[in-house]
């Protein structure tokens, strides 16, 4: 909620409900935080602080990712792998949105079913099966857990795919990941595939976008455990030591 604005802004006024973020991949574990204007809008009515809160990060990267990076539309084919997680929930049902086939990539009961009740069309249990071993092609792949080596999920795109790594959300440790996005990367500079990363504005016109489909009922937020602030720190050990369905979130 706005508590109060600088001399320049008129769209929003104190007491206004809003969502947003100070920057990308900011945490804010803080009753009070500056932040521009700009890179905040209004909460419908509808919508839950929590659900709120919980859509931003994620909710930004797999809309940027989908719509803008992979240009997914109709009939595109599209695999998921980390489906389960915060951006790859926001991810099955955004690209299902824009009309993509989506085959989504996680493991145990609980996320399979999960995975499957955000409408995508087929799943696959990494713990029986190696998704970079199937026969089948995909137009995009976006990888948010980089279990793989970059050179085996590309093997599965179709010609002209597009490999998208992305560590936004990755709770594997920074540098745990930074070699296969650095291989992704010279992968994608040598030209022996197209890859591409998720770089998510946080701006007015996509916090809108995510809003409208949130609001249409197209999308929904997915929480894996709600904390409160004085518990910040038990939330991060979970996010650390688990693998939650979709979010952790952290309320006032």
């Amino acid at each position: 909620m706005v508590e109060a604005v600088g001399g320049r802004v008129t769209d929003l006024v104190p007491g206004d409900e809003v969502l947003g973020s100070t920057w990308f991949l900011a945490g804010a574990f803080a009753q009070y935080v500056v932040v521009p204007a700009a890179q905040l809008a209004k909460k419908p009515a509808g919508l839950t602080f929590t659900d709120a809160a919980a859509s931003v990060m994620t909710g930004l990267a797999a809309l940027v990712a989908m719509r803008d990076v992979a240009q997914v539309g109709a009939g595109t084919r599209v695999l998921i792998n980390g489906a389960s997680g915060g951006v790859g929930t926001m991810a099955v049902q955004i690209a299902k949105a824009l009309g993509a086939e989506v085959t989504g990539v996680c493991g145990t009961a609980r996320n399979i079913e999960l995975v499957r009740s955000l409408g995508a069309d087929l799943v696959i249990d990494y713990t029986k099966e190696d998704f970079t071993q199937s026969r089948q092609r995909f137009d995009v792949v976006l990888d948010n857990v980089l279990n793989h080596p970059p050179k085996a999920s590309a093997r599965v795109l179709a010609p002209d795919g597009v490999l998208i790594p992305n560590s936004i959300g990755y709770t594997g440790g920074l540098f745990a990941g930074l070699p296969r996005m650095t291989r992704a990367v010279l992968m994608g500079r040598l030209g022996s595939t197209t890859v591409k990363l998720v770089s998510p504005a946080v701006n007015r016109e996509n916090l809108d976008a995510l809003l409208r489909l949130l609001e249409s009922g197209e999308v929904r937020v997915v929480i894996d455990k709600a904390y409160p602030l004085d518990q910040a720190a038990g939330a991060v050990t979970h996010m650390l030591e688990h693998h939650p369905s979709g979010k952790i979130a952290i309320t006032a």
